[in-house]
């Protein structure tokens, strides 16, 4: 594995490199006041956020140039790009940003603004003897007037993410608790304070998984908030010589454990909610976890990103994809740790998340949940499933969509990666999941190996439906599904549709649906051999703004006061 991470490492430094050579003599994009007020005239975040991320990716580069080779061309170069950033008007995100009744909103702390404070304490104090004195003073007064100092200034909470439960929490308390511990690191009295604080803010963090350490968000954002929390906590470990260890904390092992319960056999991971199902970890963050817990298995290394597999080229973690792999490298080598790999399960239960996910012999696997329609990045998505076969979703979830002012506003769930017209779920009465914490999946069992059975008419409006059981049988050897869908009917239940959504143009024929991807295969056959099989191709807007073609697969159910759905999955290749 040594020879591996080595060449992981040299790739990594070699890419840089030529994202150097690339951006050298390129002028830095520059973010105009027409640039920054598009999101509240229009809506649109992508045409900003293309060159706020485009500079982020200036500073990443050539600080991890300077950082890693100490060249002087490097050095200079980082100095100017520091200094630019300086003159941004705001570090924030204009969807965070309150223009009209904030007098203040340039010193506004949201992720961004944060992350960015993070990234240029730690490059000026890495790079503290070598960089012009000047450029230091200047970066280090910009971090504490539009970041450290009004949140030092603040009471607790400064805004709500200080006391959230979810990943705004740990990055931005992480980024400001690894900001202090670099800026007020001869200030030991008011750094006592601030250590404190942030302390006490990351708990709402933690508090915000369940007790199976499952991120409700999924992988992504299990990498974004924990880059972060764990980034802090190296830190203080450090500071306090070993008195102030995050890391001795059982539930933080187990959301350690929780990335590779979400892989297939192939590389394709679990995307309930805003999640990617092309998932690419990151090495650093991975193999320091796996420092503190012998019991966190890595992924196949060829599953690792690259620096630029971040779209938003976050410092901290590119730097520490450096730093912690020559760390985990120097413990393989001196024998302070053994060789480990990913040992996926044939089946991993989340029972507090209800989520269950299998994987079988031939490479197949299929990921269901129960939980309820309040989660954090919620879709409307009770009992939904996905279903992949080697390196091919067949029955899809979505992930996330293009993230404009509707997608966190009153029209979320007209969008149709969060409704459930976005998911493998029945339609009643032509109407999808309610949104709410009450909208809940009533019964979750998968302590029958491969079987999950959920209820899930609390879903759907008061009186609908009256009850609806969905019982998935998983195949460990063949990959093979059975899905029973029952439901108990009501004198205001007017129709029962089914739904299933695919990226994969169907064919149909008589009671079988078809899906293929180059050379593999996926025939669902419908029990009822007389269901009148509807395909209707929709249009969704994935998280870069492209569109594509999904297709819902929809079929009528017979109206009786008790009626029953069966559906076969089974996988092939050619």
């Amino acid at each position: 594995m040594v020879t591996e991470l080595e060449q992981f490492l040299e790739a990594y430094i070699d890419k840089l490199e030529l994202a150097g050579e690339e951006l050298r003599e390129k002028e830095m994009p520059w973010i105009s006041e027409e640039l920054y007020s598009l999101y509240e005239r229009t809506g649109n975040r992508l045409e900003f956020e293309a060159v706020y991320f485009e500079r982020r990716k200036y500073l990443a580069v050539f600080g991890m140039l300077a950082v890693i080779k100490r060249r002087v061309k490097d050095i200079r170069k980082l100095e100017e790009i520091m200094l630019d950033i300086c003159l941004e008007e705001c570090w924030a995100l204009p969807p965070h940003v309150d223009r009209t009744n904030n007098p203040v909103w340039r010193k506004t702390i949201d992720l961004f603004a944060a992350e960015t404070a993070q990234a240029l304490s730690e490059i000026i104090y890495l790079l503290k003897d070598e960089i012009n004195i000047a450029v230091y003073e200047s970066v280090r007064d910009n971090v504490f007037t539009r970041v450290l100092n009004p949140f030092y200034r603040s009471t607790a909470p400064y805004s709500s993410w200080e006391h959230s439960t979810h990943n705004w929490c740990a990055v931005c308390s992480g980024s400001l608790g690894s900001a202090s511990l670099y800026m007020l690191k001869n200030q030991p009295e008011e750094l006592r304070n601030v250590i404190e604080r942030i302390t006490d803010s990351l708990q709402y963090y933690l508090k915000g998984f369940p007790e199976d350490g499952t991120c409700m968000e999924g992988i992504g954002y299990f990498t974004y908030g924990m880059t972060y929390f764990t980034t802090f906590a190296q830190q203080l470990a450090e500071y306090s010589n070993g008195e102030l260890n995050l890391f001795r904390n059982d539930k933080v092992r187990r959301i350690a454990e929780f990335q590779q319960k979400c892989y297939f056999e192939e590389g394709l991971s679990v995307n309930f909610s805003d999640s990617d199902s092309h998932t690419r970890y990151k090495m650093g963050l991975t193999l320091k976890l796996a420092l503190q817990y012998d019991t966190v298995n890595l992924p196949p290394l060829g599953l690792a990103g690259a620096y630029d597999t971040d779209p938003c080229f976050r410092w901290a973690a590119i730097y520490r994809d450096y730093l912690w792999t020559k760390e985990y490298i120097e413990a393989l080598k001196t024998g302070t740790i053994k060789e480990r790999n990913l040992h996926l399960n044939a089946q991993d239960t989340l029972k507090e998340a209800q989520w269950n996910v299998m994987r079988s012999k031939n490479k197949a696997g299929l990921a269901m949940k129960g939980g309820h329609n309040d989660e954090p990045h919620n879709h409307n998505d009770i009992g939904s499933f996905l279903y992949v076969y080697k390196k091919a979703m067949f029955l899809a979830e979505l992930g996330a969509g293009e993230y404009t002012k509707d997608y966190f506003g009153n029209g979320r769930y007209d969008i149709l990666c969060n409704s459930s017209l976005g998911h493998s779920v029945p339609i009643i009465n032509n109407k999808g999941q309610l949104s709410g914490r009450e909208h809940a999946c009533t019964y979750f069992n998968a302590d029958k190996a491969f079987e999950t059975v959920v209820h899930l008419e609390k879903a759907y409006e008061e009186n609908s439906i009256k009850s609806i059981k969905r019982t998935v049988t998983f195949n460990p050897e063949d990959g093979s599904v059975r899905i029973r869908d029952d439901f108990q009917c009501t004198e205001h239940t007017a129709s029962i549709r089914e739904n299933l959504i695919t990226g994969i143009k169907p064919v149909i024929e008589k009671n079988k649906i078809l899906l293929k991807k180059d050379s593999l295969k996926c025939c669902i056959t419908i029990e009822d051999k007389d269901a009148a099989i509807e395909v209707k191709p929709v249009q969704h807007s994935d998280h870069e703004g492209v569109q594509q073609e999904v297709y819902l697969i929809q079929w009528e159910l017979p109206l009786t006061k008790e009626t029953s759905s069966v559906i076969s999955i089974n996988p092939e290749e050619n």
